[in-house]
């Protein structure tokens, strides 16, 4: 696994966990200052900015670990993540409810943080790598 590929996979990690934790924090910070955090980390917005940084950072990261050790469930994990987060931030509060968004949005960057994790893990180690795409690792 590259150096480029491993530090994609890390900036994935960070970026899906940031949004995990503006969907847990939300609440609470709306709640301390509203009128400073409403706008900021509650609106659409926001989400789409996490997005334009989630897209592009984990469709490469785990492109290229998917295309070495060919592990369906990282690449189910990375599809239904992104999935999720794109639906969240496409339907928002307005059609899911509140409740409704931050489930999706949170399953999606659970789903999306375990994907790079996995895809870390088994591109960390080139030989484990290889094993996995000839189908010798029973993963």
């Amino acid at each position: 696994m590259s150096a480029f590929s491993r530090t994609l996979d890390r900036l994935g990690i960070l970026v899906t966990g940031i949004c995990f934790v503006q969907c847990l924090a939300t609440p609470v910070l709306l709640v301390l200052a509203p009128t400073l955090f409403g706008t900021l980390l509650d609106g659409h917005h926001f989400h789409f900015l996490l997005l334009f940084l989630i897209l592009p950072v984990s469709g490469v990261a785990l492109f290229l670990g998917c295309t070495k050790h060919r592990n369906l469930s990282v690449i189910a994990a990375g599809i239904g993540g992104l999935t999720f987060v794109c639906l969240a931030a496409w339907l928002g509060y307005e059609v899911l409810g509140r409740s409704g968004e931050m489930a999706m949005t949170l399953t999606g960057s659970a789903l999306l943080a375990l994907a790079h994790i996995l895809n870390y893990r088994l591109c960390r180690n080139p030989r484990r790598c290889e094993e996995h795409a000839e189908g010798h690792v029973g993963h």
